[in-house]
């Protein structure tokens, strides 16, 4: 097995076993550990170890790193650009609207955007979640 093919299957292990722990505290009435832990692994704050949870099937190891910082930003160019865009259409000047970008750095250190996405903390063993 080469190395990248490790790598990938370690990062399937580690989403396998984060996205578990986050759905079994998915319960109703739970106790002070459980509800602690669901409190924390949903509120991700810059230098988490994160975990994106809406697009399951998109590649290992761009759903996994370091949060760099969330916040709200113009939609990419390459989703609407300037060119394109149509002030009387959209009854506004460009850009028309925001959305919430979430920015990680990814294991082999890129950075990787993510919009209209959800991400939950995987415990790395820096902190007592």
């Amino acid at each position: 097995m080469g190395e990248q093919a490790i790598i990938d299957e370690l990062l399937k292990v580690c989403i396998a076993g984060g996205y578990q722990a986050y759905k079994n505290s998915l319960v109703g009435n739970p106790c002070p550990a459980v509800r602690d832990y669901f409190q924390r692994v949903t509120h991700p704050q810059p230098g988490d170890l994160v975990l994106e949870i809406t697009a399951q099937n998109a590649q290992p190891i761009d759903r996994v790193g370091r949060l760099i910082s969330v916040g709200m930003e113009n939609p990419p160019p390459e989703v609407l650009s300037e060119e394109d865009y149509d002030e009387e259409e959209w009854e506004r000047p460009y850009p028309p609207y925001q959305e919430q970008v979430w920015r990680i750095r990814t294991f082999d250190g890129r950075e990787f955007r993510w919009w209209n996405a959800n991400f939950i903390v995987i415990p790395d063993g820096t902190e007592r979640l």
